[in-house]
């Protein structure tokens, strides 16, 4: 039985309201919400470490019996160089591990998670650690500019001590690509609604095949988790929810969207740990990803071991409560996209 024995996120400290977006572009709007900004020495690898980290002590599992660290941004600063067996040595694994850079997509988080199980499955390792961490900025004033946020999550997957079972992994890829980014310049998005018409298609398609696979019906899950990427996606899950007959409170525990913002690859771990936080044993869990063209639906069943770990997991509320905000000047030099003369 492959599954997830601990999880963790991280959040940086710093956020700033969606309304000082508005009101420094002059916008008469009051936007709700807020969204995460790293401190201007954070990047991915610390953010990610500190996810990784607190999945760990959730687990209570040793280092040396992880084989596979998947690290997974597709907003790294580098080009060449892989951060996974950064990663790996920081964790306290053993240099016989196996590591992997997943990347270029908001899903890059659930393809990692399915070559894990399948390496898992395979058994070439005792356990696996997945981690996504994402710092998302975009041009000034720009519509990407008030969602592009921060934020890590992380997975260890394994067959000993699981809380969460993954009962099926369902894919489906497309040619379509909602958002993509050159090299050095900001990142481009496709026509909304568009965009927002092609997700629901996707995501909804991927859904459909996964229950007609595992014979359950969408009333069957506890909690649904979409992917919370791009401007608006509360619109467009609201759209998906009603298509699918998704009711209000299947969704309820996994929406984190406005308390961090689009915090990219880590997004759609955020919205699992989320109802991690609050799932109790036998529970159903679909949780979907999106990202260029493509998606991914897991289906889990929540087990008893779940009540035994509480007490040691850092919670997406601690998150939620533990920050500070910043104005939107600061944002921007905190983001880099400003600097002096």
């Amino acid at each position: 039985m492959v599954g997830i024995v601990g999880y963790g996120i991280y959040i940086p400290y710093y956020r700033l309201k969606i309304s000082d977006i508005a009101q420094a572009w002059l916008q008469p709007r009051k936007i709700p919400g807020e969204k995460a900004i790293p401190a201007i020495d954070e990047d991915i690898f610390p953010l990610g470490l500190n996810a990784a980290r607190n999945a760990m002590t959730h687990a209570g599992i040793d280092p040396g019996l992880v084989g596979l660290v998947y690290f997974c941004t597709f907003s790294s600063p580098l080009i060449e160089g892989a951060i996974s067996n950064q990663l790996a040595y920081a964790l306290g694994c053993k240099e016989n591990i196996t590591p992997a850079d997943f990347g270029a997509s908001p899903r890059a988080s659930t393809l990692a998670l399915q070559s894990c199980v399948d390496a898992l499955n395979a058994g070439r390792s005792k356990a696996g650690v997945i981690v996504a961490a994402d710092c998302l900025s975009a041009h000034p004033g720009s519509e990407l500019d008030y969602t592009a946020s921060s934020g890590a999550g992380s997975l260890i997957l394994g067959n000993n001590g699981v809380i969460a079972e993954i009962l099926d992994i369902e894919s489906y890829s497309t040619t379509f690509r909602e958002k993509w980014r050159h090299e050095g310049a900001d990142p481009t998005m496709g026509d909304g609604r568009f965009v927002r018409g092609n997700a629901i298609k996707i995501m909804s398609t991927t859904v459909q095949n996964s229950l007609k696979k595992t014979g359950f019906s969408v009333g069957d899950f506890n909690h649904v988790i979409f992917q919370q990427s791009g401007p608006a996606p509360q619109r467009w899950i609201s759209d998906m929810a009603k298509r699918l007959k998704i009711s209000k409170e299947q969704l309820a525990k996994g929406l984190i969207f406005s308390n961090f913002g689009d915090t990219g690859s880590a997004s759609v771990l955020i919205g699992l740990a989320s109802v991690l936080d609050n799932a109790k044993a036998g529970e159903k869990i679909l949780c979907v990803s999106f990202g260029s063209g493509g998606s991914d639906a897991i289906t889990l069943e929540v087990k008893d071991a779940i009540e035994e770990k509480k007490g040691k997991i850092t919670s997406v509320k601690h998150f939620i409560e533990d920050k500070e905000y910043i104005d939107y000047f600061t944002s921007l030099r905190y983001n880099k996209l400003i600097k002096r003369g």
